[in-house]
């Protein structure tokens, strides 16, 4: 799982909440940051599983190399046929 102290608008705050694989905690904010690792602490590892495969599945689904370099080729190609 990720625990990631970001601005709630981020990218990385909107992977983390698209992927399900987390919580997001607002920056310089202590007391919010070590509540949260105390939540964290309380949950099952099942849970803490779950939450762990979602980013990984997520990751691979729209992060992997192969996906983003095919991405980008189809990127190229499709300014190329532009011209």
């Amino acid at each position: 799982p990720v625990l990631a102290s970001v601005d709630l608008d981020s990218d990385i705050a909107h992977t983390v909440r698209q992927a399900n694989c987390g919580w997001i905690v607002v920056p310089n904010q202590q007391n919010q940051l070590s509540q949260k690792l105390l939540d964290i602490t309380k949950l099952n590892k099942q849970e803490l599983i779950q939450l762990g495969n979602n980013g990984f599945e997520y990751s691979q689904k729209f992060l992997s190399k192969e996906i983003n370099l095919n991405k980008i080729c189809k990127t190229i190609e499709m300014l190329k046929d532009e011209k």
